[in-house]
């Protein structure tokens, strides 16, 4: 019976991970924001939560700059 949503994950993972941190600017897409993310192949709040742990990684950002882009297989 202990569960949270993909909403309450992805915030944890996201704004609140950035409160924590100290990092006002960060965990959120909005002007002024570091614009850290990651492009994922799929949307997690529409897939099964029993596949959640299969969405892949596309690509990952820092401060607006691509850090990490999957080779193709």
């Amino acid at each position: 019976h202990e569960a949270i949503t993909v909403a309450e994950a992805l915030t944890g993972y996201t704004r609140a991970a950035a409160r924590v941190l100290g990092a006002a600017n960060a965990g959120t897409l909005e002007p002024g924001a570091v614009a850290d993310l990651v492009w994922v192949d799929r949307d997690p709040h529409t897939v099964d939560p029993d596949d959640l742990a299969g969405i892949t990684v596309l690509s990952t950002w820092s401060a607006g700059r691509l850090v990490h882009k999957r080779q193709p297989s």
